[in-house]
């Protein structure tokens, strides 16, 4: 259950990573 839960953390944070990042991407064209 603790791998499931480190598993889950990590996908947390790359998903919040690539988000920020996406949205970085699509400002700076904008700006």
């Amino acid at each position: 259950m603790t791998n499931t839960n480190l598993t889950s953390e990590k996908l947390c944070d790359i998903l919040v990573k690539v988000c920020i990042y996406i949205q970085m991407r699509f400002s700076l064209p904008m700006t």
